[in-house]
C-alpha cells in the first residue's frame, strides 16, 4: 500500500469536464494507471479512505457522541460543521490555503509561495477522529509546540491539540523527491494555529432536495464548486471508502451539485436531464451547473436541478454563499459545534 502523500499527489489535477463521473475518471485512470491522470473527485475519494474516518453525525433531536476528554480545548471544535477548522497562512516559503470540508476532516493545499505550484497538503482532523493507517515506520519526533509529533513513512502527524490530529505531506517532483523538505514541513506544522478559520462558500442556491438529505461536502476548486448531499439515514455510517471509485462518502444516494468554469466542451443552454441521473446547463459567463445522483429517481434529480440557481457570476468568489445561505436549513448539518 502506498503512502498518504502518494495517493493525494497521483490524484492531483483539476476537476475533469462534469459531463463524467468518478466511475468514468477511475476507469481512465486505470488505463493510465503510472500517469497523473487521475481528477480531483478521485482524490476526496483516496483522501476519506485512507483517513478512516467513522465520525457518527447526529440526526436532528440525537444526543451528540461525547467527544474523548481533553485537558486543553481543541479549537477546531469551536464553530459551524461549515467553518473551516483554520485560516489560510504562510510560512517556510509556502502558502497554506483550506479548500475542502469533508466528513471529519478539513483539507488545505500547499503551494510555493507567489506561484501555482502545488506542494503538498495538510489535513486537520475533526477532535477524535483518527487518521486511517498509513504505510511505513512510525517515528517518534520532537513535539511541536508543546504536542505530541511522529513521522509515519515520509508523511509528518502532529497533535495540534489534545485529542486532536492533522497531519502533513509533500508531493514529488519525478518519482520520489519531496518538493517540501522534513525541515520545512516541520516549519508548516509548527506555523499552524487551528481555530478562526472562514465559512466554506458555494456558487449555487439550492431551493429543493428530497427529504432528510443533508450536505456533507463543500469543496472550493480552482475551478468551480463542488457540493455533496446524503440521506440523513447514511450519515452515521462509516464514511472511509473500500475503493477509489466511489464518492466523498460510501452513501449510495449521494447526490452532486457542481459549478464548473468553462472547459471549452459543448453543454446545452436549456436545462437538459438524461442518462445517469444528470441533469446539466450552461450558466453565467459560461459555468456549467450539474446536478448528478446516479441512484437517485430522475425524477428527484430533475427537481432538484430545476430549483438550483448558479450565483451570477461563478468566477467572482465574493459573490458565493455560506452553506447557511445557500440550502435549506433542514440540510445543514447540526450537533457538531
Amino acid at each position: 500500500m502506498k503512502q498518504l502523500s502518494d495517493l493525494l499527489w497521483e490524484a492531483k489535477a483539476d476537476a475533469p469536464p462534469m459531463r463524467y463521473d468518478v466511475d468514468d475518471v477511475v476507469a481512465a485512470g486505470r488505463r493510465r494507471r503510472y500517469r497523473r491522470t487521475a481528477t480531483w473527485a478521485v482524490a476526496v475519494a483516496v483522501v476519506v479512505a485512507t483517513a478512516g474516518v467513522a465520525l457518527v453525525v447526529p440526526r436532528g433531536p440525537a444526543a451528540v457522541p461525547t467527544p474523548p476528554v481533553a485537558t486543553s480545548p481543541a479549537p477546531s471544535a469551536v464553530g459551524s460543521f461549515y467553518d473551516y477548522s483554520f485560516r489560510g497562512f504562510s510560512a517556510a516559503g509556502y502558502q497554506v490555503t483550506p479548500d475542502r470540508l469533508l466528513f471529519g476532516v478539513n483539507m488545505a493545499e500547499i503551494y510555493t509561495a507567489g506561484s501555482h505550484d502545488l506542494a503538498g497538503f495538510i489535513l486537520v482532523y475533526q477532535p477524535g477522529v483518527e487518521p486511517g493507517k498509513d504505510e511505513g515506520t512510525i517515528t517518534d519526533t520532537e513535539p511541536i509546540n508543546g504536542h505530541r509529533a511522529y513521522w509515519v513513512g515520509s508523511v509528518l502527524h502532529w497533535e495540534y491539540a489534545d485529542g486532536a490530529l492533522a497531519v502533513v505531506a509533500s508531493g514529488h517532483r519525478g518519482a520520489t523527491d519531496e518538493i517540501i523538505s522534513r525541515a520545512d514541513l516541520r516549519s508548516l506544522a509548527t506555523a499552524f494555529v487551528p481555530g478562526g478559520g472562514p465559512s466554506s462558500r458555494v456558487a449555487m442556491r439550492v431551493g429543493y432536495l428530497p427529504a432528510k438529505y443533508r450536505l456533507v461536502t463543500v469543496w472550493e476548486l480552482s475551478s468551480g464548486s463542488w457540493v455533496e448531499l446524503v440521506p440523513e439515514s447514511d450519515i452515521g455510517t462509516p464514511s472511509g471508502l473500500q475503493t477509489p471509485a466511489m464518492s466523498a462518502v460510501n452513501v449510495p444516494g449521494v447526490i452532486r451539485i457542481t459549478v464548473m468554469r468553462p472547459d471549452g466542451l459543448p453543454h446545452p443552454k436549456k436545462l437538459t436531464c438524461g442518462g445517469r441521473n444528470r441533469c446539466e446547463v450552461v450558466v453565467g459567463g459560461g459555468y456549467h451547473l450539474a446536478v448528478q445522483g446516479p441512484r437517485v429517481a430522475m425524477a428527484e434529480i430533475e427537481k432538484v436541478a430545476k430549483a438550483v440557481t448558479a450565483v451570477a457570476d461563478p468566477g467572482n468568489r465574493d459573490t458565493w454563499l455560506t452553506p447557511g445561505e445557500a440550502f435549506p436549513t433542514s440540510a445543514l448539518l447540526t450537533g457538531i459545534k
